[in-house]
């Protein structure tokens, strides 16, 4: 996606800021009785069965567990949170985002904005490892590095890194994972 409008850059900064301070780093230091609790009211109507699947699924990094969820979960994280996320653009039970897919329709016209910069994000920090923020958002890499932070490229550390990060620095990250990731 080309970014057309500032508005786009804004709307993702605030989504990843909201999921990365309200979501990711609570649920990464949360033990596991904690995330049994945060689980049953986020995904409350959900069968206790696809609960536990769930909690099969996650292995403590929010990143992870995001990029390996459906949209219906995600969608849950965004309502129980109250996190902004558009309409879905196609039912996840009708054949046609299968074949919106199939057909090559941009991810964009497919899932809802919010849901897919977040996937990009943590798409982008499993991809990389924090180095990348020397050509990107080189601020930020000195004040990591000044820090010591561990440089691996994850959930954990990219979402710490969010949380350092400067307007400017986060409008170069959304900018690179809008227009090259």
């Amino acid at each position: 996606m080309k970014i057309e409008k500032d508005i786009d850059i804004l709307q993702a900064i605030d989504t990843v800021d909201k999921i990365v301070d309200i979501v990711a780093l609570k649920w990464m230091s949360s033990n596991n009785t904690a995330i049994r609790i945060e689980f049953m009211k986020v995904f409350a109507g959900v069968s206790p069965e696809l609960i536990s699947h769930y909690l099969d699924k996650w292995d403590g990094d929010f990143a992870s567990f995001y990029l390996n969820s459906d949209e219906g979960m995600r969608r849950k994280i965004f309502t129980y949170y109250s996190i902004p996320l558009e309409p879905d653009k196609y039912s996840a039970d009708d054949d046609s985002l299968t074949m919106a897919l199939i057909n090559g329709v941009q991810k964009f016209d497919v899932f809802p904005f919010e849901s897919h910069v977040v996937h990009l994000f943590y798409l982008m920090a499993y991809n990389n490892p924090l180095e990348l923020l020397k050509t990107i958002a080189p601020d930020t890499f000195h004040i990591l590095n000044s820090k010591k932070m561990d440089m691996y490229g994850n959930g954990l550390n990219w979402s710490k890194a969010w949380t350092i990060c400067a307007d400017y620095d986060k409008e170069r990250i959304v900018e690179y994972i809008l227009n090259e990731a």
